[in-house]
């Protein structure tokens, strides 16, 4: 007799549930890969994006670092004393008096032209005058300006920086000014500086974690070379990438003359030794003429 019932048997069912789960696995891999992949892409422009921007405004504020010259306003302020005491008069010397108080309460509140401190191996704050701020298309504003950089902590293991820009070189003034975020999810990050110390003969790097310290025996003004370490979080703060910039400040060669006086020195040397060996020539050579001369001639 024929069996009434039609359908699968075991083994058909096995097979085609093991052929069902073969593709599904293969189909969740390649979603898997392509989650992770697209994940990886996302992270490494994020990475790069806010590099990019943080390292563009880091070469633009730290390249063009300098120390305005107190000493010529100090000059045109004595010459403005002496002005005023060669006229006797009263009311001009008041007025004149008190425009030089406040051209010495200028000079003396630019302490910070170039400070850095840190803080558990981190920046914690990094201050200078530059001349090369934020210009803003079709007005004019001054070239130089007052920089300042904060490392804040934002959340647990992560940090963000915060810039500040005013026209107060005042340090006290000018950190009452805006302040505007340029990089977050920052894990770490510490600053180097390298200087010729001007007291060595031979021209040797030495190396700072910190400007403008008073324990520190630095005898130079601005370093040569900063260079900045930092280390960049994710996202979801699972991976890190790290990144390192190095800057130099072009202005370190106009403020310290480091060298140039041994060069000149070794100059100088060198002249005088020549001019020393022309004198015993043209001597040596008079002698010699003396004793021809003196010498008697045959008949």
């Amino acid at each position: 007799m024929k069996n009434k019932f039609s359908g699968f048997t075991i083994i058909e069912l096995i097979v085609a549930i093991t052929i069902a789960s073969m593709l599904a696995i293969v189909l969740f891999t390649s979603f898997y890969q392509t989650n992770r992949t697209s994940l990886d892409v996302n992270n490494m422009i994020s990475f790069d994006l806010r590099a990019s921007i943080l390292q563009n405004q880091l070469e633009k504020d730290i390249t063009g670092a300098f120390i305005p010259n107190i000493e010529e306003v100090k000059e045109k302020i004595e010459e403005k004393k002496s002005e005023a005491d060669k006229k006797n008069q009263a009311e001009k010397k008041e007025i004149e008096q008190k425009k030089i108080k406040e051209e010495n309460k200028k000079t003396e509140q630019l302490e910070k032209a170039f400070y850095s401190i840190n803080k558990d191996k981190n920046l914690n704050e990094l201050t200078l005058i530059t001349c090369n701020p934020l210009q803003s298309y079709g007005q004019q504003s001054p070239r130089i300006a007052r920089i300042i950089y904060k490392l804040k902590e934002s959340s647990k293991n992560s940090f963000k920086l915060l810039r500040q820009e005013s026209l107060e070189l005042d340090y006290k003034k000018a950190s009452k000014s805006l302040q505007y975020e340029i990089a977050d999810n920052i894990k770490s990050c510490s600053v180097e500086y390298f200087y010729l110390d001007s007291k060595m003969e031979e021209r040797k790097f030495k190396k700072a974690n910190q400007w403008g310290q008073q324990d520190q025996k630095i005898n130079v003004k601005l370093p040569m070379f900063v260079n900045i370490k930092l280390d960049l979080w994710d996202a979801r703060q699972k991976k890190i990438q790290p990144f390192e910039f190095t800057y130099q400040i072009f202005a370190f060669n106009l403020q310290q003359k480091i060298a140039v006086p041994k060069i000149e020195e070794s100059n100088k040397e060198m002249k005088e030794k020549a001019e020393k060996e022309q004198k015993e020539k043209i001597e040596k050579e008079k002698e010699e003429e003396k004793k021809k001369k003196s010498l008697p001639t045959k008949i």
